[in-house]
């Protein structure tokens, strides 16, 4: 499992989400984050994200 995890790249998808909705903050000068919602779960979290991105992908 280490092995799988130290070839893997991560990235936080959320920064391209708020882009692909026009989240941008003229307060801040940045795009704004996404909330997903809810207490932390990390199994629904994944399930929230995955929601998001086929949102995005149009499917």
């Amino acid at each position: 499992m280490k092995a799988w995890l130290d070839r893997t790249r991560w990235e936080d998808a959320m920064g391209p989400a708020a882009v692909a909705e026009g989240l941008w903050s003229v307060d801040r000068s940045r795009y704004r984050r996404q909330r997903l919602g809810g207490c932390y779960d990390a199994m629904e979290k994944c399930r929230a994200l995955l929601r998001r991105l086929h949102h995005l992908a149009g499917t």
